[in-house]
């Protein structure tokens, strides 16, 4: 059997800062790997105002960065469109991704389509306990915005009783060119999917034809491949315990707290070149966030 000597992107250098914007959120999804920490609605209290030095922070940064937006519902967040603009135009901001359970009115959305955000990226997580008409007829509309882009991150159900309320919106996505990526859902200590050989094969094909770029994997033959998401998975090459990792992911918590994501190391005030572009060893089973297949490890 052949090992893996190292894989990722070696040329890769892109910081992604992951911002919990908020701690609430008007879903309760079964599968909600947050649920642990979610509140039942946003106040100061539960998610304190800390936008204004998280983005003094992030303007210090000088290496281009992604900056994506998540929860909790981002959207409830009374300063959204506020932080949006400002990180926007940013010199080293190269995009902002906000993930959203598309629940606002669609007069919401459209508040985005106007130059200013055309650096902006809007995904749409499709839940399949809230896939409702209104979701969907939000998609439809939201996709012929000129801005900001649009996709789906579509949660692929494991219970049966949503698998085909799921391949009807799949095929309305795909008839009306929308963007879509389809993703397993994870376990978590409170939820553990039961997809079956039935299920999956039902999404397989959508599932292979929605995969993300191909990572790089090295081998010790000297043989190269290029595996999606799926692939990798399926293979079980998302273990990387012990190997080091340019880890480029850094969370930063509603309180405004910004941590490695990966090593959960406190990052000091001034986000220097020095303190992001660090190797560390990985403490993690696998890489929970397909971003992070692109950064460059090896075995130590």
């Amino acid at each position: 059997m052949k090992n893996i000597v190292s894989c990722g992107d070696k040329e890769y250098q892109l910081i992604t800062f992951d911002w919990e914007f908020v701690d609430s959120c008007n879903y309760a999804c079964s599968y909600c790997a947050a649920a642990d920490w979610m509140k039942p609605k946003f106040t100061k209290s539960s998610s304190p105002a800390k936008h204004k030095i998280v983005l003094a922070r992030l303007s210090q940064v000088r290496t281009p960065f992604a900056l994506e937006l998540q929860g909790g519902e981002p959207t409830l967040h009374p300063h959204l469109f506020d932080v949006v603009s400002e990180a926007i135009q940013m010199e080293f901001c190269k995009t902002v991704d906000i993930t959203t359970n598309l629940s606002r009115p669609l007069s919401f959305y459209k508040r985005f389509d106007v130059p200013l955000y055309k650096g902006l990226e809007l995904t749409a997580s499709y839940h399949p306990e809230y896939a409702t008409d209104a979701y969907v007829e939000k998609c439809v509309a939201i996709s012929q915005f000129q801005f900001p882009k649009f996709s789906i991150n579509f949660n692929v159900p494991d219970k049966k009783e949503h698998w085909d309320r799921a391949l009807e919106v799949i095929e309305i996505f795909r008839e009306h060119n929308i963007k879509h990526t389809l993703n397993l859902i994870f376990a978590t200590d409170f939820y553990t999917p039961e997809y079956t050989k039935e299920g999956l094969a039902l999404f397989e094909p959508y599932i292979q034809e929605t995969a993300l770029d191909e990572v790089p994997f090295h081998f010790s033959d000297g043989s190269t491949e290029l595996l999606t998401e799926p692939e990798i998975l399926r293979q079980k090459l998302d273990r990387f315990k012990g190997w080091k990792c340019a880890a480029l992911m850094f969370t930063i918590q509603p309180n405004g707290t910004i941590y490695n994501t990966c090593t959960g190391e406190e990052m000091p005030m001034g986000l220097t070149n020095e303190r992001l572009f660090r190797t560390v060893t990985c403490p993690m089973h696998h890489c929970p966030c397909d971003t992070m297949y692109y950064f460059y490890k090896e075995p130590q």
